[in-house]
């Protein structure tokens, strides 16, 4: 048995707000993947950077050694060619590139050696800049490292280069 009065006092109010429910749950799904994407994007950021810092430090250990540096004493540039990784865990290219450059004798650091022939020869302390440059190509992360360094070499009798004055390189293309 149907009762026809019922249905005229019913007017819908529980599909509109079910609908009203279901809208709220949308845009609160829809919010949640927004956040969720753009945290994704927050630590592959960090990681690129991440990237780029070690390899702008692993070029600068691998430039630094007595020999390469030596090349760059008396007032000679040293540019390191550049060097292009893959890194197939991460599936990303990392570019990297490195520079000596000859800052000059340290004042006062004069001292006397000895030859392998027993003659006597004036060393000094001569100092570097070593900058080392590291890039995630794609994601256009670029870290810029210098290090300062100080090996002994021939005395020069005073002679003084140009260190690297931050934020701008003396030499254009320097690092």
């Amino acid at each position: 048995m149907y009762n026809n009065q019922n249905n005229k006092r019913q007017s819908g109010a529980v599909l509109a707000v079910s609908l009203i429910l279901l809208l709220i749950m949308t845009m609160i799904g829809i919010s949640a993947m927004s956040t969720t994407t753009l945290q994704e994007t927050f630590s592959a950021n960090a990681q690129h950077k991440a990237t780029s810092f070690q390899a702008a430090e692993s070029i600068i250990k691998t430039t630094w050694d007595i020999p390469t540096m030596g090349t760059s004493m008396g007032g000679a540039n040293t540019i390191i060619a550049p060097n292009n990784l893959f890194d197939s865990n991460a599936n990303i290219a990392v570019s990297t590139n490195a520079a000596i450059q000859y800052c000059g004798q340290i004042p006062g650091s004069q001292r006397t050696a000895m030859n392998a022939d027993l003659s006597a020869v004036i060393i000094a302390d001569q100092a570097f800049d070593v900058c080392g440059r590291g890039s995630v190509t794609l994601a256009n992360a670029t870290s810029v490292h210098i290090h300062g360094a100080k090996i002994l070499g021939p005395d020069f009798g005073g002679s003084t280069g140009t260190c690297l004055q931050l934020p701008a390189p003396v030499i254009p293309g320097f690092c």
